[in-house]
């Protein structure tokens, strides 16, 4: 038992001297995303179209593909307008939404919005984040 506790207060006294922080897990990350169409002269508001809970660190929530949501989310350290537009092909179908997060991340307060001409131009351009 002594021999233990000499070796734990070794290894706390050479952590504390290595001047290194401890590592702890990111917390406060807890997201709405929504997707919305935007009038095109059809409707008279925008529509909600639809809505996930994403939640990282663990990955939970009810996205479909949490876990790479929150894989892209994270190569990106939650900035989406840094997300690299994945290299699909889309049509000019002309048909506008509107996608919104609204969370922290990592404690963060996070709101992002961003227009696009259709469902397939906001899938590319946010990658596994919205799976619309």
């Amino acid at each position: 038992m002594k021999k233990t506790l000499t070796v734990l207060a070794a290894l706390i006294s050479v952590t504390a001297l290595s001047g290194a922080p401890a590592q702890a897990a990111p917390s406060g990350t807890t997201m709405l995303l929504t997707v919305y169409s935007m009038n095109d002269g059809s409707e008279t508001r925008p529509t909600k179209l639809a809505a996930w809970y994403l939640g990282c660190f663990p990955p939970a929530g009810t996205h479909p593909d949490y876990k790479k949501a929150c894989k892209t989310l994270t190569q990106v350290d939650g900035w989406v307008e840094a997300i690299q537009r994945d290299s699909r092909v889309c049509t000019k179908e002309y048909k506008p939404v509107t996608l919104r997060i609204e969370g922290t991340w990592k404690g963060r307060e996070l709101y992002w919005a961003n227009y696009y001409d259709n469902r397939c131009e906001a899938a590319a351009a946010t990658r596994d984040v919205y799976p619309v």
